[in-house]
């Protein structure tokens, strides 16, 4: 199992990062909505933002132990209908 980095853009993204999160099998990182005039300065934090997170769940192995534990869950009530 893989964890991951959720940058939600709409729909059940947001909703998927909370999950994610509570389960231990990944990271939320918010997308920024900048004034006008500070785009250039929130693109290079949350290109920042997201590669910390990137690293974060690659190299802290409780990541990995919640996205196992997420799958082993699913696969022993039969999967995702």
């Amino acid at each position: 199992a893989t964890p991951v980095v959720v940058c939600p853009g709409g729909g059940d993204q947001a909703l998927n990062a909370r999950k994610a999160l509570a389960l231990g099998a990944g990271l939320e990182v918010p997308r920024p909505y900048p004034q006008q005039g500070e785009e250039r300065a929130a693109a290079e934090k949350y290109r920042a933002d997201v590669a910390k997170a990137l690293l974060t769940v690659q190299t802290d192995a409780s990541y990995k132990k919640g996205a196992s534990d997420c799958a082993q869950r699913l696969r022993q009530v039969g999967g995702v209908p």
